[in-house]
Parts: C-alpha cells; sequence; structure tokens
C-alpha cells in the first residue's frame, strides 16, 4: 500500500544562509545534460544541524575527482585528511562523518521562491561524532513516518462490523411477444 501526505507546492527546503553543522547522508552518481551535453555530477546528501531540527540539504560537484576538484576538497573535508593520488574514495564508508557546511540560497528556475542548497564543505568543528544511519533522518521524515505510522494503527483498530446485506433481488425480464 502507498501512502503519502498532500503539502503545499515547493517542498524545497529554505534555511538562512550561513555555516551549519551537518553529517554526510551520501552521494549519488547522476547525468544531467547541459547545453546538450550529458555530464556525470554527484549529488551529496547532507542532515544539516538547524538549531536543533534536522533538515536534509544537497550539494552538487562534478563527478571529476582530481586534487583541485570541489569534490576532493568536499571529500578531505569529510574524511579529515587529503586522500592521496590513484586511492580509491569509497563514499559509502563516508556516510554518517561530520562535516560544516556552507549554505546559500538559490532562486527557483520558475521565479516561484529559493531554495536552500550547499555551496561548499569543510572540517566539522571537533566534538562532533559520526551518526548511525537510523539517526541520519531529517525531523521533516520522521513526523511524517510517525503519522502513517499513527494512520496504520488506527486502520489497526477498527473492528468490522457486521452488517446484514440484503440478498440482491431478481429483476424480472420483460419480453415482448409478438
Amino acid at each position: 500500500m502507498v501512502k503519502a501526505k498532500v503539502e503545499e507546492s515547493g517542498g524545497l527546503p529554505l534555511i538562512e544562509e550561513g555555516v551549519y553543522p551537518a553529517w554526510l547522508k551520501g552521494v549519488e552518481e547522476r547525468e544531467i545534460e547541459v547545453k546538450g551535453e550529458k555530464r556525470k555530477i554527484f549529488s551529496w546528501r547532507f542532515i544539516v544541524d538547524v538549531d536543533g531540527k534536522k533538515v536534509e540539504l544537497e550539494g552538487i560537484s562534478s563527478a571529476k575527482v582530481t586534487t583541485k576538484s570541489k569534490a576532493y576538497r568536499w571529500a578531505s573535508a569529510i574524511m579529515g585528511r587529503k586522500p592521496k593520488v590513484g586511492e580509491i574514495i569509497d563514499f559509502d564508508e563516508l556516510v554518517g562523518l561530520p562535516c560544516t557546511v556552507i549554505v546559500e540560497n538559490k532562486p527557483v528556475k520558475n521565479g516561484d521562491g529559493e531554495f536552500s542548497r550547499v555551496q561548499d564543505v569543510t572540517v566539522a568543528p571537533k566534538g562532533m561524532r559520526k551518526l548511525t544511519e537510523d539517526e541520519l533522518v531529517a525531523d521533516e521524515e520522521e513526523e511524517e513516518e510517525e503519522e502513517i505510522a499513527e494512520v496504520e494503527e488506527e486502520e489497526e483498530e477498527v473492528e468490522p462490523e457486521e452488517i446484514e446485506v440484503p440478498k440482491p433481488k431478481k429483476k424480472k425480464k420483460k419480453i415482448k411477444i409478438k
């Protein structure tokens, strides 16, 4: 069974621009088209701590990892060290690691408002710990999961009533005799 909560249009996260503690939630390779040319990018997902509330934001980098690329700079900040040339970076191993993100707000392409995105990533403040996969959930996701669980509980609690269903009456066919 598929369930969805109806929300106002937009739905893109919007927070105040600034510097925030965060954790890497994951990195996904995607292909986009720019001026008719296909390019591979990394979509970096972060859980950002905004005054105690967890918000999920995205940042984009080229999928090219060189010692001068954004992807290398971000991975280095999250790892807490600079990977050596030739080293393989397994982004799955970085999930849950802390960092600091610099957030900027950008206009939505259709001009209807703005959204927040991660512009840059730097090292984590001292004392931040790695989060488990269960902790890497934005507060909105947790609230939605709780609401769905409540609805499912309510559905389970409803006891079917016994009602008598009347038997359908047979319809008499009218036949025209010629």
